[in-house]
């Protein structure tokens, strides 16, 4: 799910996700550091090489790659971003309904086009950033997709196991099978906009995206199905990887509604800005990125994929689901001790 991410439709500027299936972002081929200011805002270019250690193998070395060369052609094509992840959802579905029907060449067929539905997923974002089409919709609507698509799939294993092994717990395949992409995909997402807009110095990383959007809506009211999806899924990922700070946020949000600007700065999250930039070129962090890749929603999708072709499903699902909650605690848990550190070490 590439719940995961820099902007998949806008390049310049990390905004809300939605769960899925987080995607990174377009991934940006690494280059050779430049001097900046000490602990300041470090440029574009470094902040993209630095945060390039958080893609994930496959999308780096195989899903983008076959992007980027299908990208001529999608040049010369009328398809808008918008348009191709509406057709990455619709070969989810498709892949459910075979999953559902569940014969052995139902199943190699349904592998093929979950592996093209992430490819495509690559694709909106690639495509977007060639046309200059980003916008902060574009992502959330690609992020829906992404959930569509996989939900989808996820439905058509209920079916399958449903069918094929009446003895499992379907509540318990449904809520975990949903739940723990759902939840390392947020992770994964946080954390690259939180890094993103601490190393940029931008002010706009989960928090800050939150309290704006938030207080707009309580002072102007209103909000289509993308706004209340997007905001459904930033106070779901707020709740769950910063609990405690909920009434700071609570806070924030009231003081941004009253009177707009008063409410984004926050003395702790500049502190911690501080300490993240103060480390950015160290070994330590780069091994923490590489660490929190593996957090992605995509990986564990990637997993189901293949699982598709071992025609056992319910073993399958079972150990996406542990797998993936361990992992998704364990670093969830490492990434806020990291920042954490950062934060103390700034006050001292």
């Amino acid at each position: 799910m590439s719940l995961e991410t820099l902007d998949t439709h806008s390049p310049s500027k990390p905004v809300v996700a939605v769960a899925q299936v987080a995607t990174p972002g377009d991934v940006v081929e690494p280059r050779s550091l430049s001097a900046v200011e000490e602990h300041g805002p470090l440029p574009a270019e470094d902040v993209d090489t630095i945060l390039y250690e958080m893609t994930d193998p496959l999308n780096r070395y195989y899903r983008y790659p076959v992007a980027k060369g299908m990208l001529p052609l999608f040049m010369r094509l009328p398809f808008t971003p918008n348009q191709i992840t509406a057709f990455h959802a619709c070969l989810g579905l498709t892949a459910g309904v075979l999953i559902a029907r569940g014969t052995p060449r139902d199943l190699v067929v349904a592998f093929f086009l979950a592996e093209a539905r992430m490819i495509f997923d690559c694709l909106d974002g690639v495509v977007a950033r060639a046309k200059k089409l980003g916008s902060p919709m574009g992502r959330t609507i690609d992020e829906m997709g992404d959930m569509v698509g996989y939900v989808g799939m996820q439905i058509g294993t209920l079916v399958h196991i449903h069918r094929h092994y009446p003895d499992e717990s379907l509540v318990f395949m449904l809520a975990a099978g949903m739940l723990v992409p759902g939840w390392m995909a947020m992770t994964y997402d946080y954390y690259k906009r939180t890094f993103t807009s601490f190393l940029k110095g931008t002010n706009d990383g989960p928090a800050e995206e939150l309290v704006r959007r938030s207080a707009k809506r309580a002072r102007e009211g209103g909000g289509g199905i993308v706004v209340r999806f997007a905001l459904m899924f930033e106070w779901l990922q707020a709740t769950l990887l910063t609990p405690f700070a909920l009434p700071q946020l609570v806070e924030r949000i009231r003081k941004e509604t009253a009177v707009p600007g008063a409410g984004v700065t926050d003395p702790e999250l500049e502190a911690a800005a501080r300490g993240v930039r103060r480390r950015a070129k160290s070994p330590g962090f780069r091994r923490l990125l590489r660490f929190t890749s593996i957090v992605t929603g995509d990986n564990a999708i990637t997993f189901f994929n293949f699982g598709l072709l071992t025609f056992s499903l319910a073993k399958v699902e079972k150990t996406m689901i542990v797998a993936g909650f361990v992992t998704f605690v364990v670093v969830a848990l490492t990434c806020a001790a990291w920042v954490k550190k950062g934060t103390s070490d700034d006050a001292a």
